[in-house]
């Protein structure tokens, strides 16, 4: 018996909402990395890199209903600028 069988893990597999938006079940994946301002601010500029995103996308795929990811700062602390504005700054997150 898997625990998605188990009877007393079948709370886990119901869907939930946040406001609008339906979750697929409660298993939640908390922030683990990318708490730290450096990771962003490194020689190669802000950026996500592909080793965080695989890891989302591979937590999503099995089954993980909700990713908390760490911090995404929005401003550059040393430049002012803000951040969405680098068309590289996202680009492993497409």
């Amino acid at each position: 018996m898997n625990q998605q069988t188990d009877p007393k893990y079948q709370a886990l597999f119901t869907p939930w909402k946040i406001g609008n938006v339906e979750i697929k079940n409660r298993i939640v994946m908390c922030p683990m990395g990318g708490t730290s301002l450096f990771g962003w601010f490194e020689l190669t500029g802000c950026h996500f890199d592909k080793e965080a995103a695989k890891l989302f996308l591979e937590r999503a795929q099995n089954n993980v209903g909700l990713i908390i990811p760490g911090i995404a700062p929005i401003r550059d602390t040393f430049w002012g600028k803000y951040l969405y504005q680098n068309p590289k700054m996202f680009e492993e997150l497409k």
